[in-house]
């Protein structure tokens, strides 16, 4: 289905626009949905109710929505990218319930936050005793690719802080004051 990453989750200005319009909707409950796609590229964002006990401060999948939309997503050749869900008044940050609940530790968790004027997107991985905020890119482009060096760069690098290391430990024995002459006197 998914799998563990740091790279940018990609969706478009529409696609978060969209996002923040069915949280909007359900407010004061929490919304809750999927987000699915290719790679990092969301291709849908997909609104399951939330049947929390408490919808107005958690949420729950529906699990026979959520997983009729799972077949649906497979069959169309797409992957569960992500799930979100709201905080109809709070920042996008994930409270100890949402942590607490996490089932799936490698899948990303999207937050839309409503505490300021203007709502707040933020994705998290969240796994058992960890919570990094993780890279979301939304535009029209596909967010540039992580820099990466060629193995004469990774060479260069490592001769090069080789060679300062030498150099520090020259300079720093060439500062040490001169050995003591110690006297024996005459028997």
């Amino acid at each position: 289905m998914g799998h563990s990453r740091m790279s940018p989750l990609w969706m478009t200005y529409e696609q978060a626009v969209a996002l923040i319009a069915a949280a909007n909707q359900e407010r004061p409950q929490e919304a809750c949905g999927i987000l699915v796609g290719k790679n990092e590229q969301v291709e849908e964002v997909i609104s399951i109710r939330n049947i929390a006990a408490d919808p107005a401060h958690f949420y729950r999948l529906d699990d026979q929505a959520f997983t009729q939309a799972l077949f649906q997503t497979q069959n169309k050749g797409q992957t569960l990218l992500a799930f979100y869900h709201s905080h109809p008044t709070s920042d996008p940050i994930p409270s100890q319930e949402d942590i607490r609940q996490i089932t799936y530790p490698d899948i990303p968790y999207v937050i839309v936050g409503f505490r300021k004027p203007e709502p707040e997107l933020a994705a998290w991985q969240i796994r058992p005793g960890e919570v990094k905020r993780m890279p979301l890119h939304i535009g029209f482009h596909a967010p540039p690719p992580p820099p990466s060096f060629s193995q004469a760069q990774k060479t260069a690098v490592l001769l090069t802080a080789l060679i300062a290391f030498v150099f520090l430990i020259v300079l720093s024995l060439s500062l040490l004051p001169p050995a003591p002459v110690i006297v024996t006197p005459l028997p």
